[in-house]
């Protein structure tokens, strides 16, 4: 019967090839077990002789000119995986499983340390690495085989008689080997020579193939490493385990990295931490693309941190969460919290069934997208958009998460716009354009105020000029955005009080850039004369701003007079050269540092002219010559064009009598001579013409008489209205004095002690005195040839 004969050799077959398969498990335990051929030395009998074909497994992972025929004793690539199929049934137990193949996986995994220096850019079709690489996905492409690699104690570096420390674990695990592939010179200096010497000989187009090359060369690594744990991860919970215990040995053996400055010998490569980290962003695309589609966030754990003991985070800064309120944060506590949250959400998946979203786009930055809509308080974003500012009650899930996460994200955009702001599309700008007024308008989500400083610092350099764009990479964003447009100017002006409390003045000079690059958007202009409504608010921003721009002319103008006596000084080479080195270095190097600043300073100031006498006595007083330096276009000092603005001022608001009556009333800079100065250097210039100078002439009368001492007002030398008495200090001062010093600075400013507008004293008595004083004057008045301005005091 030939069907039974056929049965009969295909039974028989199926015997041998078990039998072989069994002899062939044997030998790779113990090659010494059998008769070996003469000459052969040990070290290539047993697990070696697996290892060459499981070295052929990629494609790619021999030279170009290398033989592709087989020896018939040694497995074709196509036959390596029917193999491990067949062997691993055959020795099912898993210790006898270990016994056969554990030498194997461990030779596999060194091999990658015998890879010449040149590593993944290694010239002439030395691609060898692909074969580990390769050997490797096709073992753990068998389930009991990836289940014995995460049992084996080399899976997490063990086994060696030695302590595992963050520098050696990526030579002793398993994967290590694998994962510390990759082009940074630290570890690999072959890959520098190759790629970066005489790059001046090269062309351009040279350079970009290069590039491009080691980028892809490194994308297909990645990939390849990211299929072994996916993998691994999928094969069950067991290894899944594992796996995750793998990434938490790592985080926990290179806590040294969150340090300022890191000793490279005390922490794992470069290279090793870079395609970690790609595996572990690879593993959270599919969260990204659902959180982008509006889809369910249940499969992301906001408690997992809470709960977990794998990773250690105690001493970890929360967003906005103090320690105790994260160590409160109890299991029980966050079973009754997220009860409570499943109920709202079950509620809101029925109220929004019938709703479905017009425009679906693929973004994997999961966490950017993670954030924002942690904050939403309808869960929702981004459609529709996240309304600001966000709720005083931020949620504990949010409050707790820690402050490296949202570090991260202000991180990367600040990076990319100093050092690669092309590269930010317009997919990144809308992003940074969000992000921004998000934290900004809603300032107490996150505690740390230099957090927020970054925030502020990241939309600061997208408005520098760059290229074209006269307003950088972000100012058509900025001015054309939804959220830009609505929220950027309450955004803007809130962190300007704030930094205010947190001395933060950097962050303030960043803002004004910022508001020069939208000022001639009428839609924000808008949205400043909304602000505007907040009265008290907005007094305290405008007075803050006043008082900025004072501070920056005060510093510029003396920074540019210390410039002046270094120039002078170094002027004469022959004295100059007589100096000591030590001296001149030191002078030098003031001298760069006082150049830096004075620019920086400056610059604000010229787009804003307040405190006006005070500054016009900073321009024509006697001490206008000191700041005369050398090339003052170099610190973006111009001393005409801004005189000519505050004149300009001046003519533009001389027939507004309240105005008139503040600068007759300041007795602190107003000078009839600087006036008179000013006039005569706008003449001579020109800055302004004979009809500009007779308005400003007009507007200068004589000023007469005199005003007791005990009538002014100590700070702005302005007659006193309102007089009291600080409780502490017992000054007597106008009351709109001391309430506008206390919208910017909460302490007597005679004795700096604590203040609050309640414990003024009324000073009744002066207030009399004052009275009868500006009855006499008023009197005087009446005296006056109509149309000329008396600039000796007014009254309301």
């Amino acid at each position: 019967n030939p069907v039974s004969e056929t049965q009969q050799a295909v039974a028989l077959l199926n015997q041998l090839r078990d039998l072989i398969i069994s002899y062939i498990g044997l030998n790779l335990q113990d090659p010494e077990m059998f008769p070996q051929p003469p000459g052969c030395p040990l070290s290539t009998l047993g697990s070696h002789e697996l290892l060459s074909p499981s070295l052929t497994l990629s494609a790619l992972s021999t030279p170009l000119y290398a033989s592709t025929t087989t020896s018939h004793t040694t497995l074709a690539p196509t036959e390596v995986q029917p193999f491990l199929q067949d062997l691993v049934v055959s020795f099912a137990d898993p210790d006898e499983l270990f016994t056969t193949l554990s030498t194997l996986i461990r030779t596999l995994s060194a091999r990658t340390l015998t890879i010449p220096s040149e590593g993944i850019g290694g010239s002439g079709g030395d691609s060898a690495w692909r074969g580990v690489v390769g050997g490797m996905e096709a073992l753990v492409g068998v389930k009991p085989i990836a289940e014995m690699i995460t049992r084996m104690p080399q899976w997490l570096g063990e086994g060696f008689r030695v302590v595992v420390t963050a520098a050696n674990f990526e030579r002793m695990s398993l994967m290590g080997p694998l994962l510390r592939l990759g082009k940074f010179s630290r570890e690999w200096p072959g890959i520098a020579q190759i790629y970066s010497s005489d790059r001046t000989k090269c062309s351009r187009a040279d350079v970009d193939s290069w590039n491009a090359s080691l980028r892809g060369t490194l994308k297909s690594l990645q990939s390849s490493l990211f299929q072994i744990f996916n993998t691994l991860v999928r094969t069950s919970p067991e290894v899944r385990e594992r796996e995750s215990e793998y990434f938490a040995t790592v985080v926990h053996l290179n806590v040294k990295r969150a340090g300022m400055q890191v000793e490279s010998d005390t922490v794992a490569s470069d290279s090793f931490m870079v395609n970690l980290q790609s595996v572990l962003l690879r593993f959270a695309e599919p969260y990204g693309c659902e959180i982008y589609k509006g889809l369910s966030m249940d499969r992301m754990d906001p408690y997992y941190f809470s709960v977990s003991t794998r990773i250690d985070l105690k001493e970890e800064t929360r967003i906005k969460a103090t320690s105790d309120e994260a160590a409160q944060w109890t299991p029980q506590q966050l079973h009754v919290q997220a009860t409570i949250e499943n109920v709202k959400n079950e509620m809101s998946k029925i109220q929004s069934q019938q709703l479905a979203y017009r425009f679906q786009l693929l973004d994997p930055e999961l966490v950017f997208w993670y954030l924002i809509r942690s904050v939403d308080p309808r869960g929702t974003y981004p459609n529709p958009v996240v309304e600001l500012p966000l709720s005083k009650d931020v949620p504990m899930t949010f409050r707790v998460l820690l402050e490296f996460i949202i570090e991260d994200v202000v991180e990367f955009f600040l990076f990319v716009v100093r050092h690669s702001p092309e590269s930010l599309d317009l997919s990144g700008k809308d992003k940074l354009v969000i992000f921004a007024p998000t934290f900004l308008t809603s300032t107490w989500y996150i505690k740390n105020p230099f957090l927020k400083a970054k925030i502020n610092q990241a939309v600061f350099y997208g408005v520098l000029p760059y290229a074209n764009d006269r307003h950088g990479i972000l100012g058509h964003t900025m001015n054309t955005h939804p959220v830009a447009l609505k929220n950027l100017i309450p955004a803007l002006t809130h962190f300007y009080i704030e930094s205010e409390d947190i001395d933060i003045s950097d962050a303030r000079r960043n803002i004004a850039y910022i508001l020069k690059a939208v000022w001639d958007n009428p839609v924000h202009s808008d949205a400043l004369n909304k602000e505007a409504r907040n009265v008290d608010k907005f007094i305290r921003f405008i007075n803050l701003m006043i008082n900025d721009v004072t501070y920056l002319m005060d510093e510029s103008l003396s920074e540019l007079t210390q410039i002046r006596n270094i120039q002078t000084e170094m002027r004469d080479q022959t004295v100059w050269n007589a100096r000591p080195q030590q001296y001149r270095r030191e002078r030098e190097g003031a001298l760069r540092g006082l150049e830096r600043h004075a620019s920086g300073y400056t610059t604000p100031g010229r787009s804003t002219v307040a405190m006006l006498d005070y500054n016009l006595d900073a321009l024509v007083g006697p001490k206008c010559g000191e700041p005369r330096v050398q090339d003052p276009e170099k610190y973006k000092f111009n001393p005409r064009q801004l005189l000519s603005d505050i004149l300009q001022v001046y003519i533009n608001l001389g027939d507004q009598e309240e105005f008139v009556r503040a600068v007759a009333n300041d007795g602190r800079s107003y000078r009839k001579e600087l006036f008179g100065a000013a006039m005569e250097t706008a003449r001579r210039v020109p800055l302004k013409n004979e009809t500009e100078i007779g308005v400003v002439r007009s507007f200068v009368s004589k000023r007469k008489g005199e005003i007791s001492d005990e009538f002014l007002d100590p700070l702005m030398a302005t007659i006193t209205r309102d007089p009291v008495t600080l409780s502490s200090s017992r000054v007597v001062i106008d009351r709109s004095t001391i309430k506008s010093h206390l919208l910017s600075d909460s302490k007597d400013p005679f004795n700096r002690v604590l203040l609050v507008v309640e414990d003024v004293i009324p000073n009744v008595e002066l207030i009399t005195q004052i009275d009868a004083f500006i009855a006499e004057r008023m009197n005087k008045r009446s005296t006056i040839e109509e149309g000329i301005v008396n600039m000796d005091v007014f009254v309301d």
